[in-house]
């Protein structure tokens, strides 16, 4: 049985990031990549494989290069059309929820089993909005604290569910408790 065996599908809202010693969701080149490593890279894969789609944000598209996937659906939160960003564009109108009518739409779309990669602005917004039914993140270089004051930072209200050290990297899953 491989580590990730503990990241089951889950129908819901499930948001992934990576952080440091430091508590930081941003790194160099203005994103979070260079936080990752090749094991966080892996919990990403595989939460990639059991989603019906992975959603970010059209600023964290473009930051960190994403592209249309061969496998897989990526949609994309974005108030201005973005391009060859996704598959799917979620644009909210204007006087809605960005993450409430986002969330609403996907389901709309027949997603349920959504993945949110987003950065730390749009994270907030769907953690204070109660969206999120289970918070995975990453700490490198760091430990429990480090992660704590994380979900202080963003204003979640979560309990820790599991934690898991693999080759000096700590996974943390945190849960709503709606189970």
């Amino acid at each position: 049985m491989s580590w990730l065996d503990s990241y089951p599908e889950l129908v819901g809202v499930r948001l992934n990031m990576v952080t440091n010693g430091q508590s930081e969701l941003i790194g160099e080149l203005d994103s979070s990549r260079s936080m990752s490593n090749s094991t966080d890279r892996e919990l990403i894969v595989h939460l990639r494989t059991i989603s019906d789609v992975y959603v970010t944000g059209g600023n964290t598209a473009r930051r960190e290069g994403y592209k249309t996937p061969e496998k897989g659906q990526l949609a994309v939160i974005s108030r201005s059309k973005p391009s060859n960003l996704g598959q799917i564009w979620i644009n909210p109108p204007p006087d809605e929820s960005v993450t409430a009518w986002s969330v609403a739409e996907l389901r709309r779309l027949g997603f349920s089993k959504i993945l949110l990669e987003v950065g730390p602005s749009l994270a907030r917004q769907f953690l204070q909005g109660n969206l999120v039914d289970e918070f995975c993140l990453t700490v490198t270089n760091g430990n429990l604290a480090s992660a704590t004051r994380v979900l202080q930072e963003l204003g979640a209200k979560l309990f820790l569910a599991d934690s898991i050290e693999v080759d000096g990297t700590l996974f943390t899953r945190w849960r709503r408790g709606n189970e």
